[in-house]
């Protein structure tokens, strides 16, 4: 684990972003120490004993190469039971978390007004225009995959 990030992922996750902004501002860390990491969004779902998953989209994430994952807004989706993860984690210890890959982005150092508005909660123009295209392309293809499911039975 990196155990430099702990301080740095407390405060991160005492803002008000979003799976997005909080996982901008993490590579950013990365990225300016210069550790290799992947940027990764896509649908995360949530196996509940019930049987009816939990889903969220689009979320965003990093993968470590070392196979540790960062994520410190799975809870705010999930709940804070010890089975949902947060902050650095191995995947494998969290069998009821499901990730799955849409995209990645490249890691890149942020501007400072980027971190300000990151931070906020809020998303530039362009930003914004990007994430709201990429979430109504992730809620057609969970719905479609969601209307295929029942015939499967």
């Amino acid at each position: 684990m990196i155990h430099w990030l702990q301080p740095y992922l407390l405060r991160i996750d005492r803002t008000k972003a979003e799976s997005d902004g909080a996982t901008l501002l993490i590579s950013d860390l990365l990225t300016s120490r210069k550790i290799e990491h992947e940027i990764n969004y896509g649908i995360c779902h949530r196996h509940m004993p019930s049987g009816n998953p939990k889903t969220t989209l689009p979320h965003f994430w990093i993968n470590l190469p070392n196979f540790e994952r960062i994520d410190i807004r799975a809870r705010s989706h999930f709940g804070s039971e010890p089975e949902v993860p947060h902050g650095v984690f191995l995947p494998a210890d969290y069998p009821s978390i499901e990730y799955q890959v849409r995209g990645s982005l490249k890691p890149r150092e942020l501007l400072s007004s980027e971190v300000r508005s990151l931070m906020s909660g809020s998303r530039t123009t362009e930003h914004h225009r990007w994430f709201e295209a990429l979430r109504k392309g992730l809620l057609q293809e969970w719905l479609k995959a969601r209307e295929v499911e029942p015939s499967c039975r």
